[in-house]
């Protein structure tokens, strides 16, 4: 229990390091307290460092390390079948994209996060947070609507 409250300490303190835009403390933050949730196997907490380190290394243009984390965290947030914060992690991870370039990757992203959340039932969520993304990606909402559209045709789902 102490491990794990150590764990979350560290979590917390990255993301404000983060905010205030000490990277490199935030990136020791981080590291700590990925070591410490692998330790005591706690995969809720070491999908979120993943997901924190994911953004950070997306604004700092660190491309092959962003989507490393990105990838480790989606992995585990589907394994452990967390919905929520797969959809969370998907809507992050276009952000992070969508700083770096724009296209297909992003547009995907969003629908699976879309994808996700609809898949539990949460579409204040979509309409809150994923569709303005998805419009900003697709450049209107007709053109967010007939990404959809051809993306529940192509894979009989968006996801």
């Amino acid at each position: 229990m102490a491990v794990s409250r150590a764990s979350d300490a560290l979590q917390a303190t990255g993301d404000v390091q983060q905010f205030r835009k000490s990277t490199d403390a935030a990136l020791l933050s981080y590291q700590q307290a990925l070591d410490l949730y692998r330790a005591v196997g706690a995969r809720p907490g070491e999908a979120n460092t993943y997901l924190s380190l994911g953004t950070i290394h997306g604004s700092q243009n660190r491309v092959q390390e962003m989507h490393q984390h990105f990838q480790k965290a989606l992995a585990l947030y589907q394994a452990m079948d967390d919905q929520y914060s797969l959809g969370r992690a998907l809507a992050y991870y276009g952000d992070a994209l969508s700083d770096l370039q724009d296209g297909e990757a992003v547009r995907q992203c969003y629908a699976k996060a879309l994808s996700a959340w609809q898949a539990r039932g949460l579409d204040d969520l979509i309409v809150e947070h994923i569709m303005p993304r998805l419009v900003r990606a697709c450049g209107s909402p007709e053109a967010a609507e007939a990404y959809l559209h051809e993306q529940l045709r192509r894979n009989g789902g968006v996801g």
